[in-house]
């Protein structure tokens, strides 16, 4: 049971720690007006994230495994990186952002689908 629990706390950590990495790392090398203006979509998207994990743990999961798969969709753009050309390199950058803008909207959905569903309970008291 303690071992389950121990087990449970780490992939918990794990989850978030990917999802830190990606949210912050998909930044294009120039572009730092850019980041500023997502920074805060970025913190919000992790705040939302973070919120999906006790209101819809089936959804977090589903979201979790999407970052996950995106996170080494960028560690293979960072590794090789250096070798493709300028257009192919900016052409993956943007595809990785759209597909973390993407995931994330799809994380406020979900959100936004259980607080609703919360609600209407509440409202049939």
């Amino acid at each position: 049971m303690m071992i389950e629990t121990t087990m449970t706390k780490i992939l918990s950590c794990t989850a978030m720690l990917c999802a830190i990495v990606l949210l912050s790392a998909c930044a294009q090398p120039g572009k730092e007006a850019a980041v500023q203006n997502t920074a805060g979509n970025n913190d919000a998207c992790l705040k939302e994230y973070t919120a999906l994990k006790s209101l819809n743990p089936a959804e977090f999961d589903i979201y979790k495994h999407q970052f996950q798969k995106l996170n080494e969709s960028y560690s293979v753009f960072k590794k090789e990186g250096d070798m493709m050309n300028k257009d192919s390199k900016e052409m993956l950058v943007m595809e990785l952002n759209d597909k973390k803008t993407l995931i994330c909207a799809r994380v406020k959905s979900a959100v936004f689908k259980d607080i609703t569903k919360r609600a209407r309970m509440i409202n049939d008291i």
